[in-house]
């Protein structure tokens, strides 16, 4: 059975699921604001309280959604980070094809 592939985050587009880190604490009475966005409290290396929101996958309108309530609630983000998405094994296969030059278009030929 073939494994499915990892797909690096910055070449799908659409939706993807990410990690906000922000500084402060939010307990989970935020996370029906938040809309399925997971809240989990951890200390930062820098020994300071951080909350981290793991999000399913979303578009970029619902991030930017996202990241406007953390900034209407004058919070401090400290990082956004995009997991990478798990392609199916169908399109596995034809990704494979197409890097070994078959069935592609390139320079406008077929």
């Amino acid at each position: 059975m073939m494994q499915d592939a990892v797909q690096p985050p910055w070449l799908s587009f659409g939706t993807a699921p990410y990690e906000i880190l922000i500084l402060g604490e939010l307990d989970e009475r935020w996370s029906e604001w938040f809309h399925e966005v997971e809240i989990l409290l951890e200390a930062h290396r820098s020994g300071s309280k951080c909350t981290r929101l793991k999000c399913p996958e979303i578009d970029q309108v619902r991030l930017r959604g996202i990241l406007n309530k953390i900034w209407d609630m004058n919070l401090l983000v400290i990082s956004v980070d995009r997991k990478p998405v798990r392609l199916p094994e169908r399109q596995t296969r034809h990704a494979s094809e197409n890097s070994a030059g078959q069935h592609s278009i390139r320079n406008g030929e077929r």
